[in-house]
């Protein structure tokens, strides 16, 4: 028995040893924003465990930013499917008003079927809608150069990813010909999400009524060529996009997105499409999950007699390339011509 118990405090005092040694090498970074750049970066390398230890290390170093990473331990314990971890940071954060958006899909079946987690997501449920009826659509408009009201521009709408927001798309969707030729309208959902950024969801009736009204006041209230209207989003971003133009919600000329999501989309519609001449480029990775959907709708418009483009990327998934604005440049110039 005392023998047990050695072991047992040994092993305590290697993974204690371990821990401080695997925090040493996080000490260089002195802001949260460095912190929080190392963790996408374990993330995109599928270092799930790597990124778990940031964030460990940040509980204690950045009090200030609980929020934040209570969010991101809670999601990163679930993705690993360390469930009473992820079940003990959503409640210790409940009680403070955190949302943690628990009906996201990547929880998996046995956590879901917990009576803790149930009764977690129910309350997760009645605080996120408690703040989506408070919120409301945003949106940042960025003019060209030298804007002159006596001169017609053409207008860009940027939408941007699930668990994203409006400045993300300004620091991802920005390039030359946007800034100097184009007005650029940049679109955050009311839907709140991951982390407290934002979700689109299709058929909701408030993204609906809110994004047509803002869509009017900026045509009506900026010297916009309304021959030259188009959608430009990432992931769900481009998913919403998909859906407005092609259903004709309001007019629109063209898209450019980046590894969207690809809504259910009909012949009658794809056809409609065509028939105003709409254009459609899609920049996706090699291995991005929604790769064959979004073929198959670019080829759908071309078999119809339509004009569309797909430009896959090597070595990257659902993600921006190194060398997207210049990509981004080029297809924008495509769809106005």
């Amino acid at each position: 028995m005392i023998q047990k118990v050695k072991k047992a405090f040994l092993v305590i005092i290697v993974l204690i040893v371990f821990q401080q040694i695997s925090f040493g090498q996080f000490e260089k970074y002195t802001t949260f924003y460095q912190i929080d750049s190392l963790w996408i970066g374990y993330m995109n390398n599928n270092k799930q465990d790597s990124a778990i230890l940031v964030f460990e290390y940040a509980k204690d170093k950045f009090p200030e930013k609980d929020k934040e990473i209570t969010y991101v331990l809670g999601y990163l314990y679930a993705l690993t499917q360390k469930d009473s971890l992820a079940l003990s940071m959503w409640s210790y954060g409940q009680p403070k008003g955190y949302y943690f958006a628990l009906d996201r899909y990547i929880y998996n079946e046995k956590l879901k079927s917990s009576e803790k987690y149930i009764a977690l997501a129910e309350r997760d449920k009645q605080i996120g809608d408690s703040l989506n009826n408070l919120s409301h659509i945003e949106y940042d408009i960025a003019l060209p150069e030298n804007y002159s009201k006596d001169k017609f521009y053409p207008l860009l709408f940027v939408f941007h990813g699930g668990g994203s927001s409006k400045k993300m798309s300004k620091d991802l969707w920005k390039l030359e010909t946007m800034n100097k030729n184009c007005i650029t309208v940049y679109v955050q959902s009311y839907i709140i999400g991951f982390r407290s950024n934002y979700d689109w969801v299709l058929n909701d009736e408030k993204t609906n009524k809110e994004f047509k009204d803002l869509y009017k006041g900026v045509v009506n209230e900026n010297s916009v060529d309304k021959e030259k209207i188009y959608f430009l989003g990432f992931s769900a971003g481009g998913k919403i996009a998909i859906e407005y133009a092609f259903k004709d919600f309001v007019p629109v000329s063209g898209l450019v997105l980046n590894s969207p999501d690809v809504p259910n989309i009909t012949d009658d519609l794809v056809a409609e499409f065509v028939k105003t001449n709409k254009r459609i480029v899609i920049i996706t990775g090699e291995k991005d999950w929604a790769i064959n959907v979004q073929k198959e709708l670019t080829e759908r418009v071309n078999k119809m007699g339509g004009k569309s483009k797909i430009i896959v990327q090597g070595g990257i998934g659902h993600t921006y390339s190194a060398d997207f604005s210049n990509i981004l440049d080029e297809n924008l110039i495509w769809i106005n011509e």
